[in-house]
């Protein structure tokens, strides 16, 4: 999912064949077809903001205002354009983000019951990454 600002950075003659609507709606018209097909774990990737503190309060951004809104078949959404930290959980939805530049990663675990087929836990670290060793020039 792109964030609807795309829609002031690309011009129309660029996206003739592609309709940047609003995310929510994308991401909820997808979670439809989804769950027709039988699809019970969602994970978005999303183009949009979230942020948090470290221990997962304080968070704000388009994404933690669209969660409540986003169908809650939807589990993990992976954020992104903001270059912010964010490990939190809104709406029952783990949003992560792990700042920009391959300054860290996120590494999200899932624990799923083998029966019922659907995530009884979730859990991000957000895990840096080590760039001192690195001659750039």
């Amino acid at each position: 999912m792109v964030t609807k600002e795309t829609n002031l950075y690309v011009t129309p003659e660029n996206r003739k064949e592609v309709e940047i609507t609003d995310e929510v709606t994308a991401i909820n018209r997808s979670v439809k077809i989804l769950k027709e097909k039988g699809i019970k774990m969602i994970v978005v990737l999303a183009h949009d903001s979230a942020k948090s503190d470290k221990a997962g309060a304080n968070s704000s951004g388009a994404l933690v205002e669209m969660a409540p809104r986003i169908d809650d078949e939807v589990d993990v959404i992976f954020a992104g354009h903001s270059h912010e930290y964010a490990n939190t959980v809104v709406a029952g939805k783990l949003i992560v983000q792990a700042y920009s530049n391959g300054k860290a990663f996120s590494q999200v675990n899932l624990e799923i019951d083998p029966h019922s087929k659907i995530i009884v836990k979730k859990q991000a670290k957000i895990i840096f990454t080590s760039h001192h060793h690195i001659k750039f020039g």
